[in-house]
């Protein structure tokens, strides 16, 4: 049994070869291919660092957020809410969520 790096690796590649080899086409491949390799030849490794994790970080937080700002106007989800007799207007819940963070 070969255990080097290159042995490892080489096999590795035949079972990627192998999955690969038995899942559908996807079709967003060659867009998202394309969008990748001009990011590459375009822009700089600290560039695509900077603005890429400021991307995936407002992202995600937007997403984790949304929930708990959707389920304030659920009439079902009203008794949850703490303080029950407040309605915070829309405008305060706009500038809390855009602002605040």
């Amino acid at each position: 049994m070969n255990i080097s790096g290159d042995g490892i690796l080489s096999s590795a590649y035949l079972v990627v070869g192998y999955v690969d080899s038995r899942l559908p086409v996807n079709p967003l491949q060659a867009p998202f291919r394309s969008a990748w390799n001009y990011m590459l030849s375009n822009y700089t490794k600290f560039q695509i660092a900077t603005w890429g994790s400021l991307l995936v970080h407002e992202l995600v937080y937007f997403l984790f957020c949304l929930p708990g700002f959707i389920f304030q106007f659920i009439p079902c989800m009203q008794k949850y809410k703490i303080q029950q007799v407040k309605e915070p207007p829309v405008r305060n819940l706009l500038n809390t969520f855009l602002l605040c963070h």
